[in-house]
């Protein structure tokens, strides 16, 4: 699985208003091209809400993947957002933990598919909707978000590679998001450990291409044999 996102200079993915519009041009057209290289697109309901993306294949020549929306009860996607309104043109997908029956039924009416998938906590369990996926033939998923779902995803080790475009602006804010939330790793040493690929330039921003290669221990011994005793 690839985790696409996009981000400022100082890690923000969204400002505290909300407002999402980081990612540059040539950026946009390589998420476009990278849709059309998976099967599937995944995001989270709260990135339909704030974001109303369509999640189809637009800047270039390619077919659109299954668009995927993961969220706890269904109730949290709008009836009218884009994904909805054009679920009978583009297979359109809601892994949810429990379907509200009025919301599934009307979501089904327009051409959603909806399947259920348990829950983990508070949130849809992204395991059991891995093997509904695989169970339809999907066998790469492309994720965009949100930084709840990717914790998601990530706690588990369920994340290959990571695609960081960033930006080069500065929003601030302590309440806006970063590209990964949730509850987090308590130390550095349990968190995920990356590998650098590959770094591209890509019209006015940088993209950081990683690979997940384990735990992060190694990095916080590291840091430990670099500090040395104190004095």
């Amino acid at each position: 699985m690839l985790y696409n996102v996009g981000m400022t200079a100082d890690g923000k993915v969204v400002s505290v208003e909300g407002d999402a519009r980081i990612s540059g041009e040539e950026d946009l057209r390589e998420v476009h091209r990278l849709r059309a290289e998976h099967d599937a697109v995944a995001v989270g309901a709260n990135t339909v809400r704030r974001d109303d993306p369509m999640l189809n294949v637009r800047l270039v020549e390619g077919e659109d993947p299954l668009r995927v929306v993961f969220s706890s009860d269904c109730t949290g996607i709008p009836l009218n957002c884009r994904l909805v309104r054009t679920a009978r043109e583009i297979p359109t997908l809601i892994l949810c933990a429990e379907a509200e029956p009025e919301h599934r039924r009307r979501l089904e009416r327009r051409g959603v598919e909806v399947e259920e998938v348990g829950w983990e906590g508070e949130f849809a369990d992204v395991r059991e909707g891995l093997r509904v996926l695989y169970e339809r033939g999907v066998r790469s998923l492309l994720l965009e978000g949100g930084p709840t779902l990717a914790w998601s995803f990530l706690k588990h080790g369920l994340i290959d590679e990571f695609r960081v475009a960033v930006a080069p602006v500065m929003i601030g804010g302590s309440e806006a998001l970063t590209p990964v939330e949730g509850k987090g790793f308590p130390t550095v040493a349990e968190g995920v450990g990356l590998k650098l690929k590959r770094v591209e330039r890509l019209g006015r921003d940088v993209v950081l291409w990683y690979e997940v290669v384990g735990s992060a221990r190694e990095l916080a011994e590291e840091h430990e044999r670099a500090r040395g005793e104190p004095d």
